[in-house]
């Protein structure tokens, strides 16, 4: 071949390389061509650098309640006010203001988060973590967005928790064993299958094994008010209960609250906590004074004969004495031991009565003149 033929060659195959997208090197081998492909755009719902709280709890069976396990979450731009804000928001527990001392009693009805300006996430319809599902649920009173789930009774408990978030603001997310179950708190007194009954005692102490790491919470819950406050894990809690009168139980919970990790979620921090629970019930069994500190509605219907019926409101003041929007006014007491009332009017009509298996009070009335009915009613 001669040399001319020889370029000629050459050029004709550079020539076709260029034809068929092939780049021809020094050598004079053929590379491949690859085009650049764009990046895929990330679908316009998503968002990046929001902040979550994500919240395992852990209840104990007491005298009545079974065991439940929980998962509360709430996804947003920033989560202010509050120590734990899936807890308080969304399964109605630990509802501490941020910062606060140990020791120091809040009113846990009032606390919440700062939900002025902020921008709540949708992570999907549901949060999934293994048979436990947490639902998305908005608030009523506001624009708060989140999670909350539950499951109950004796079945087999995971050492550690799935996590599966998909089709959300935050994207799809996939994690095997990532939130660890708590441990159980070690409770030795008072019994957990029975009621704490109070019988005049001024002081009320709960014991429990300490060590272990995270943080005690202490919350009292009674009818139309609780208190939370921060312990050390020192093992016991003594409270004051002198004078306190109720006409239902108090719940007592004990909660240690644990941090298990920050977790990236496409741009997203994700903190999760665990929450072991142990919860008593605690009866006031002391008769005579009326219950201290709480204006209830007794709603109830009264007959004095088949014929003549009706039905009224009593609004019990916790000073022992009553009042109706028709204008009768009259005193009451309370006997815990027996859940019994006694409702007595300024003319001289007494009512009285005793609590039946749903909470209500059932009982009979004398009136000023001698006539006798029956009346029923619930607070």
């Amino acid at each position: 071949m001669s040399q001319g033929y020889a370029r000629s060659a050459f050029a004709l195959a550079a020539l076709c390389a260029a034809c068929t997208g092939d780049v021809v090197d020094d050598t004079g081998a053929p590379t491949p061509f690859v085009p650049e492909v764009p990046a895929p755009k990330p679908d316009p719902w998503r968002v990046d650098g929001q902040v979550g709280d994500l919240t395992l709890i852990r209840q104990e069976a007491n005298v009545s309640a079974g065991r439940v396990v929980r998962v509360a979450g709430v996804f947003a731009d920033r989560l202010d006010g509050l120590e734990w804000p899936a807890a308080c928001e969304f399964s109605e527990r630990l509802c501490v203001p941020a910062g606060t001392p140990l020791e120091t009693e809040v009113d846990a009805l009032a606390a919440g988060l700062d939900t002025e300006g902020v921008q709540f996430a949708w992570l999907g319809d549901e949060v999934v973590l293994d048979d436990l599902i947490a639902t998305f649920d908005v608030k009523p009173d506001g624009p708060l967005g989140g999670y909350r789930g539950r499951v109950s009774g004796e079945g087999l408990l995971l050492d550690r928790y799935p996590l599966v978030l998909s089709g959300g603001e935050w994207g799809d997310f996939d994690a095997e064993a990532l939130v660890p179950l708590p441990e159980r708190i070690q409770t030795f007194y008072p019994p957990t299958d029975r009621p704490v009954a109070l019988e005049g005692e001024t002081l009320t102490r709960f014991r429990w094994a300490p060590g272990g790491e995270g943080q005690m919470v202490l919350t009292l819950r009674g009818a139309s008010w609780a208190t939370t406050r921060l312990l050390e894990d020192d093992g016991e809690v003594l409270i004051d209960t002198a004078g306190w009168r109720w006409s239902s139980p108090v719940d007592v919970r004990l909660s240690r609250v644990a941090e298990a990790g920050v977790v990236d979620v496409n741009g997203n921090a994700l903190t999760l906590h665990t929450i072991a629970e142990q919860g008593w019930c605690l009866y006031d069994t002391c008769a005579g004074e009326p219950i201290g500190g709480i204006t209830g509605a007794l709603d109830f219907e009264f007959c004095w004969s088949p014929t003549s019926c009706g039905d009224s409101r009593w609004v019990l003041h916790p000073d022992g004495t009553w009042t109706t929007l028709e204008g009768y006014i009259g005193t009451w007491e309370y006997d815990c031991c027996n859940e019994r009332i006694d409702l007595y009017f300024s003319s001289g009509t007494h009512y009285w009565g005793e609590r039946d298996e749903t909470g209500c009070f059932v009982g009979e009335m004398l009136s000023w003149s001698g006539n006798q009915g029956d009346w029923q009613g619930c607070l």
